[in-house]
C-alpha cells in the first residue's frame, strides 16, 4: 500500500486544511511553509494536551487501537503507562475524568512530550494512522483516516 504524508493547516475560518506533502523534500520543508502561510494558512500542532483528547476521542471509537505513543524523551515506563491508563479508559475501568486525573502532568497547552503516536482500525483494510507533533500524518487510505482524523480532531480541540 502506498504511504500518504500530509501537513494539517489552520485557514483563517479556523477550520482544518489537509495539505499533501509526498513530493516535499526535507530541503524543500521551509520554502512549502513560507508558500502556505502566505496562502493565510497557520501550521497546527499537536500540544501534549491536544494530543491526549485525541487518543481519548479515538478510544470511544470501537474499532480504533491505539499501537505506538512515542515520547520526546524516549522514556518507554511513561509510554507504557500511558498505553495502560488510555487502555483502562477504553475497557471502562476508569472515567474520562480519572483517565485526565493521571495524566495531568502531560495536559499542557504549552509542551510538546507525546512525539509521534500510531493508531490502526480493526475493521477494513486501512492501515494505519501516525501522526507527529509537528501537524504530519501518514497513512495508507486518505479516505477513510483523513475524514476520521479531522472529525476526531474537532472533536477534541474544542
Amino acid at each position: 500500500m502506498k504511504k500518504y504524508r500530509y501537513k494539517i493547516f489552520i485557514n483563517p475560518n479556523l477550520d482544518f486544511e489537509l495539505v499533501p506533502i509526498n513530493q516535499v523534500t526535507d530541503l524543500d520543508y521551509y520554502a512549502f511553509l513560507k508558500k502556505e502561510k502566505e496562502k493565510d494558512l497557520t501550521q497546527f500542532l499537536f500540544t501534549s494536551k491536544l494530543t491526549i483528547n485525541l487518543l481519548v476521542q479515538f478510544m470511544k471509537e470501537e474499532f480504533l487501537r491505539i499501537t505506538q505513543i512515542e515520547l520526546y524523551d524516549k522514556d518507554e515506563n511513561m509510554s507504557e503507562k500511558i498505553f495502560e491508563i488510555l487502555n483502562n479508559y477504553k475497557n471502562k475501568n476508569i472515567s474520562e475524568n480519572q483517565l485526565h486525573n493521571e495524566l495531568d502532568y502531560l495536559e499542557d497547552d504549552y509542551s510538546i512530550d507525546i512525539k509521534k503516536v500510531k493508531v490502526i482500525s480493526d475493521v477494513g483494510n486501512h492501515g494505519s494512522l501516525t501522526f507527529y507533533v509537528n501537524g504530519i500524518f501518514e497513512n495508507m487510505d486518505p479516505d477513510y483516516w483523513n475524514k476520521l482524523l479531522i472529525s476526531n480532531l474537532e472533536t477534541a480541540w474544542k
